[in-house]
């Protein structure tokens, strides 16, 4: 497996983290802005980093009810995947909040809010990283 784009949509940022090169380990990477440039700006970071597949976390219910989130991000995936030409995955992000509000509990909360979307993204990326080797 080459290297792995995660992705954290939100409605005005986006978290952006990045696997290895061996497809093991996700790292925080970046936070964009949600504008009208967001799908060039990703395409950039998937030349200069050599990136083979996208994986964006899908925001689903527990309830198990489709929200209107959910439907943002099916229809940003799919736009992501026809602009770049690279394969989009939706991963269920669930508790991918709750999991970097845990860990990032001892950072600044001014810090926090800079790195949040990123740390998220990281843990959304891992957990598809991880589900890929077992």
């Amino acid at each position: 497996m080459g290297r792995v784009l995660g992705i954290d949509w939100g409605e005005r940022r986006v978290g952006v983290a990045l696997s290895d090169t061996r497809g093991v380990f996700a790292r925080p990477f970046s936070t964009l802005s949600n504008d009208q440039d967001l799908i060039q700006k990703i395409k950039q970071i998937c030349l200069s980093e050599n990136i083979e597949k996208i994986v964006v976390g899908l925001p689903v219910r527990t309830d198990g009810k489709v929200g209107r989130l959910e439907k943002l991000v099916r229809k940003f995936a799919e736009r992501l995947e026809r602009e770049i030409g690279i394969e989009v995955i939706l991963w269920d992000e669930r508790f991918s909040s709750a999991a970097a509000s845990y860990y990032m509990s001892s950072i600044r909360e001014i810090d926090s809010r800079k790195i949040k979307d990123k740390v998220e993204a990281s843990i959304i990326l891992q957990g598809y990283l991880e589900s890929v080797r077992s």
